[in-house]
């Protein structure tokens, strides 16, 4: 099976290829037109004309790379404000205590641990990673809750990243599952997300401090996940 589409193009006829290639200037108009349009607060601005995945998922893992720096600087700028060793033991506790509310991550595992994977697995995995950024991007709003005065520096690299795992992320996997799915599901309907506990004894600051080290935990081993999926995904695809 060819899972590249834009590798399709090298064995085809003159004749066809000159066709293809009108279209793609047609396209390219229509393209550049929509690009113009701003695009819904919930919605992905839609994808015409020919979809290079292998490029796609170039872009996704980038991106998954360009998220985890944002997350040092977050980590950093924490580090800077508050007393961090008893801050990690809270971290760590409350990474304990959210651990079934964080994304599945069955078929990304899964597939690291397989020779090759076939259409029906990818696809899986695809709205698996689909899902997670989603769950992740949810679960951002929960660091600023309650909207109280402590909101801090941070939190605006955090408001980048959710905009990131949405419109750059999800919308870039929604591309790819565009190839292979008929029809998708609408986007961002999904309310799932990470369900904090309340700790005792915290100020509100320590709280959101905490939030968004948990936060930076799970988005950092999502980007990872990504980016060894991604790597592999060539070479074991059928």
């Amino acid at each position: 099976m060819s899972w590249f589409m834009c590798d399709l193009v090298e064995s085809m006829p003159v004749a066809s290829f000159k066709l293809i290639v009108v279209s793609i200037l047609v396209l390219g108009y229509l393209v550049s037109l929509s690009e113009h349009q701003p695009i819904n607060k919930d919605q992905c601005k839609t994808h015409h004309g020919i979809l290079c995945v292998r490029d796609e998922l170039k872009n996704i893992m980038n991106e998954a790379r360009k998220i985890v720096r944002k997350t040092v600087i977050i980590e950093e700028y924490i580090k800077d404000t508050i007393i961090i060793d008893k801050l990690y033991q809270t971290v760590a506790m409350e990474v304990n205590e959210t651990q079934s509310s964080q994304p599945s991550s069955e078929w990304h595992v899964h597939f690291l641990a397989q020779p090759n994977i076939d259409k029906k697995s990818l696809i899986k995995l695809l709205w698996e990673a689909h899902n997670a950024m989603l769950h992740l991007a949810n679960s951002i709003d929960e660091v600023h809750s309650p909207k109280d005065a402590h909101a801090k520096a941070s939190d605006s690299i955090l408001d980048e990243i959710q905009k990131e795992l949405k419109y750059e992320m999800v919308c870039r996997y929604r591309n790819i599952l565009n190839v292979y799915v008929e029809q998708l599901e609408p986007v961002f309907e999904s309310k799932d997300r990470i369900e904090f506990s309340w700790i005792s004894g915290a100020s509100r600051s320590v709280v959101h401090d905490v939030r968004s080290l948990v936060m930076v935990v799970y988005i950092r081993k999502w980007m990872k996940l990504v980016d060894d999926v991604v790597e592999q995904l060539g070479r074991k695809l059928n």
